[in-house]
């Protein structure tokens, strides 16, 4: 077999179909999901019962220290979001980012409504959806643009109307007022 390879030739840098991230990346993030929701490191040492170390975490979002793939799932675990966004970089912003806000909805009362129900169901899988989409792990609050309103319209069986009266009627709107 002279002459022959068994191995593929190594791809050059112009035909990369993707880029991995590197350590520094994913350090990178680790920062960005913990300050996305205003915490310290102490505060997630605090909220995951001592289960994920302060100096630890510093350690991994610095770079100074390799997160394995058992950390990184109980990291991703407690941030509640898929591990694969410890790996992915956020979208950059698109049109549809850039129009108008219309509603800002609260997920933590959201995520009480009685899954039982059925346009309770629709409306959570609705927006785990859009979080997963928009790759917005914050946690707390959604905002959403005119076109999601209608389409939870359309899946819960109201008008924008009634749909709109139903998330106030749940206290799932946060107002300025």
């Amino acid at each position: 077999m002279d002459g022959v390879s068994l191995y593929p030739a190594k791809m050059s840098e112009t035909t990369k179909f993707f880029n991995q991230p590197d350590s520094a990346y994913v350090a990178q993030r680790l920062r960005s999901i913990r300050r996305a929701r205003k915490w310290t490191l102490q505060d997630v040492e605090r909220e995951s019962k001592g289960a994920i170390k302060a100096i630890v975490l510093g350690s991994y979002e610095r770079g100074d220290r390799s997160v394995s793939v058992k950390k990184a799932i109980e990291l991703a675990t407690f941030y509640d979001l898929p591990v694969t966004q410890l790996f992915q970089d956020v979208p950059s912003a698109n049109e549809e980012s850039l129009t108008e806000v219309l509603l800002v909805i609260d997920l933590r009362s959201a995520a009480r409504l009685a899954p039982t129900v059925a346009a309770n169901y629709a409306l959570i899988s609705y927006l785990k959806a859009i979080t997963q989409r928009r790759m917005d792990w914050n946690g707390e609050i959604l905002s959403l643009r005119k076109s999601d309103l209608s389409n939870i319209a359309l899946i819960v069986g109201m008008s924008d109307e009634e749909t709109l009266r139903w998330l106030q009627n749940n206290r799932l709107l946060i107002t300025s007022d």
